[in-house]
């Protein structure tokens, strides 16, 4: 009988509950759990024909134990899919002890799914090796950077978002006990984002086609905030690192051929972090990362240029079929990086 194929993604859905368990940890999961993964009678009956089990993970501050939200069969490419959510304390100011507790919480429920399937749950999947290999190396299997800010609600009224230029400009204001909406509150722009980020749809946060109007380019913004306001003197790159997994170096130029493109639009999830990011969001959190440290910070670091470069020259592809305005907009984009 064929061995399952076992993968684990993470889909986060609530604002601030994310575990950004890393592919050092994921893989190590995957390892142990697929050991002796033989389909049952029961799940073979259930999902005949399945190859694949995806345990997809979110998290949620409501809930005090971890649970199956349900599973799904995708007959098309003979994957299983099973929701779990797994507890998180926002409370819990330790990234490190919070994480041992999301770990915890993913070996008892991939056991409760196992046993639901008559599965036979392998020797190497014990919690308390588990633990011991993320205590090792903490740092390694979880990037402690997704963590969203409660932020303002994005206003659907396009006039508020129009740029001025206060007078009297000192610098803007990034008080975190305030209210942080530079979409809608100029004196919250440094001077130069305001020189340089002129058109009306840079601060539009509803139109999918600028910058911050899609929910991956708002939520790059805060999130962004959230780690710079833990690391006040890092650089960026190393955020952006820590985004990419540790894999930045493979974000390169070889991304942008008519090949790598057409193939990342065809087969999302063979493309590079595609069990990661949806198809074109990696793209355009880069671009929102570069626009975001303008915006808080008066200038965009070299290094991280090259990054934004390279997501503008993929998302301006045919194959992602942009609309003039997109392209217009990337456009712009591109002429803001050169002038930073």
């Amino acid at each position: 009988m064929k061995r399952l194929l076992i993968s684990f993604s993470q889909i986060y859905l609530e604002p601030g509950a994310a575990y950004g368990f890393s592919d050092r940890l994921i893989s190590e999961l995957q390892k142990r759990i697929s050991r002796k993964s033989l389909p049952s009678e029961k799940f073979h009956k259930k999902y005949p024909g399945a190859e694949r089990l995806d345990f997809s993970l979110s998290a949620s501050s409501k809930i005090k134990e971890g649970h199956v939200r349900g599973t799904e069969y995708h007959r098309s490419s003979k994957e299983v899919e099973c929701a779990l959510t797994l507890t998180f304390s926002a409370n819990d100011r330790s990234w490190k002890r919070r994480s041992a507790t999301g770990i915890k919480n993913l070996v008892s429920c991939v056991e409760t799914v196992f046993a639901n399937f008559e599965l036979e749950v392998p020797a190497s999947w014990n919690k308390s090796e588990i633990l011991e290999f993320y205590l090792q190396d903490p740092e390694r299997c979880v990037y402690p950077y997704g963590r969203s800010l409660a932020r303002p609600t994005r206003l659907s009224d396009k006039s508020a978002a129009k740029t001025v230029t206060p007078k009297n400009w000192d610098k803007p204001t990034n008080n975190a006990d305030d209210e942080h909406d530079p979409f809608n509150n100029p004196r919250q722009r440094s001077k130069r984002s305001c020189e340089l980020m002129t058109e009306e749809y840079f601060w539009d946060c509803v139109d999918e086609d600028s910058p911050f109007g899609s929910d991956e380019g708002w939520d790059a913004y805060y999130e962004f905030r959230d780690w710079r306001r833990e690391n006040p003197k890092a650089r960026i790159r190393t955020y952006i690192n820590a985004i990419m997994l540790g894999r930045a170096r493979g974000y390169n130029k070889t991304l942008t051929s008519d090949d790598a493109i057409i193939e990342s639009v065809r087969n999302p999830r063979k493309s590079f972090l595609g069990n990661e990011f949806d198809k074109g969001v990696l793209d355009v959190t880069i671009i929102a990362i570069c626009l975001t440290q303008l915006i808080d910070e008066g200038h965009i670091e070299p290094a991280i240029k090259s990054f934004a470069e390279i997501a503008i020259a993929r998302q301006r592809h045919k194959a992602f079929r942009p609309s003039k305005n997109r392209i217009k907009i990337l456009n712009e984009i591109e002429r803001v990086l050169r002038e930073a």
